[in-house]
């Protein structure tokens, strides 16, 4: 290995005075690069000249082939992409002992769609991006070797940043494809099918040069109503995910009620937990309390806290919460040590946002839901793994349609389900702080006053509401000890 100096020279490139393209098919080369298909590329191994090579058909095996699409378009826009990417994919399997950067991109990519917590996605996510650019930044810098001018001897000669820097449009590929968009970088986002079909490219499921051109185009439109959304709190480069997703079930909890992903019961007092529900799932979470509670002789209304620190809202029964663009599956953290009563405005004025911009769409919204797989093309409805977050227009019929959380549970009062709802923000994989620990004893000290209520904590499946539950068992024992004066 070779280091070059700060001119970005690599000194044995000097010494030689010749462009790599030349040394290349005047050197011998190893044999394993003689007789690779890299070699046809760069002319070593009398292989001729560059020719375009083969897309491997199938997802899986176009990605392990490292043919993402901000790759495809560093290619198209690269004087000898084709030939840089074919040269450094050949150094990569020869240097492959220990991890070959190009197959780590699959395997992370697929670690992530696997993964449930929302903290470890990120944080895959972000070695994936890291290797995507690397792997970009390889293939420029294989290009600018491979350039007929690369000649580090001759006076005048163009260093790799410059080179870079007088090709601007390669920032803006990383930029814009790579950093703006990750979970799109990753082949992770699949554009609204209303906009795929909208698209001038239209849809040839056989051609990748016109699936990328669709979603590509699809994905601009799609910018362009998350760049210009201007709501109080739905605002620019923000967007609605659904927060009942599938990779949120625990593989290691029973699922025993549709719409509840992780329902449970501590064993000893009636304290439950549960993931983010819909409102299906709300219902059935207050029957099975109910019938729980009459057969053991208790009361049958629910003490429930939500432990969601971030605005969300509810669309046709359906939970959305409010995120970022650029990082979806990242919880917006700004919002840390927030107290119940604004977080509950932010949410009045998220429901706002979201009925003023669905009548600016002829009743609908862009929202993103997190599939269980990657589609077989770019249209269709089936899929059969985790994590890909699709974009549809989710139609709003009318204001009832779109309601807070404080709303969802004053209505299925008022219908007769026994439910007390209550909001405790606490920041995601942390314990509650103390002053969280102090409002739900207040509120379970009230509740409890001279009798035993069932307590339900709904958050995400780990971290807060772990904690929560432990913490409101311990609360429910206090407080019904101190109300019940034993």
């Amino acid at each position: 290995h070779h280091m070059a100096n700060g001119n970005g020279v690599y000194p044995h490139a000097a010494k030689h005075g010749a462009s790599f393209g030349r040394q290349l098919q005047q050197q011998s080369v190893p044999a394993w690069f003689a007789t690779s298909s890299a070699a046809r590329f760069s002319g070593a191994g009398g292989m001729g000249s560059p020719t375009a090579t083969s897309t491997p058909r199938g997802t899986d095996q176009k990605l392990k082939a490292g043919m993402y699409g901000v790759v495809r378009s560093l290619l198209r826009v690269l004087e000898r992409g084709v030939a840089g990417k074919a040269i450094l994919d050949t150094c990569l399997d020869a240097c492959s002992a220990m991890q070959n950067l190009r197959e780590a991109m699959t395997t992370y990519r697929g670690r992530l769609m696997a993964e449930s917590k929302e903290s470890r996605r990120a944080q895959l996510m972000g070695v994936c991006l890291e290797y995507l650019e690397r792997y970009c930044m390889l293939i420029a810098l294989t290009s600018y070797l491979t350039w007929p001018r690369f000649d580090p001897a001759a006076p005048g000669h163009v260093t790799f940043q410059d080179w870079m820097d007088s090709r601007p449009e390669l920032r803006s590929v990383l930029s814009r494809m790579l950093r703006r968009n990750p979970l799109s970088a990753l082949e992770l986002h699949i554009p609204a099918a209303t906009l795929l079909h909208d698209s001038p490219a239209g849809h040839q499921g056989a051609d990748d040069d016109a699936d990328q051109a669709a979603r590509s185009q699809a994905e601009a439109r799609a910018d362009i109503v998350i760049e210009s959304r201007s709501g109080a709190v739905l605002g620019a480069l923000t967007i609605l995910k659904e927060d009942y997703f599938p990779g949120m079930k625990s593989s290691r909890l029973p699922q025993v009620l549709p719409g509840a992903s992780n329902f449970r019961r501590t064993a000893g007092p009636p304290v439950y937990g549960v993931a983010m529900c819909t409102l299906d799932g709300i219902r059935n979470v207050l029957t099975a309390v109910a019938q729980q509670q009459e057969q053991a002789g208790g009361p049958k209304e629910v003490l429930w806290f939500n432990m969601r620190e971030e605005p969300m809202v509810y669309i046709n029964g359906l939970p959305f919460v409010l995120r970022e663009q650029q990082w979806p599956m990242k919880n917006l953290q700004e919002y840390a040590g927030i107290d119940a009563e604004r977080l509950e405005r932010m949410e009045a004025r998220l429901k706002q946002d979201v009925l003023l911009e669905a009548a600016h769409h002829n009743g609908r919204i862009l929202v993103a839901r997190e599939s269980a797989a990657a589609p077989c093309s770019l249209t269709e409805q089936h899929h059969s793994g985790t994590g890909e977050l699709v974009d549809m227009w989710e139609p709003i019929s009318g204001p009832d349609a779109v309601q807070a959380p404080a709303e969802v549970y004053a209505a299925l009062a008022a219908e007769g389900l026994g439910v007390r709802y209550l909001r405790v923000p606490v920041t995601d994989g942390k314990a509650p702080s103390a002053g969280d620990i102090d409002a739900i004893m207040r509120q379970v000290g009230r509740a409890l006053r001279g009798t035993f209520w069932p307590v339900h904590v709904r958050g995400q499946q780990q971290g807060r509401e772990a904690h929560a539950v432990a913490n409101k068992t311990w609360a429910f024992v206090s407080c019904s000890n101190w109300a019940l004066g034993s």
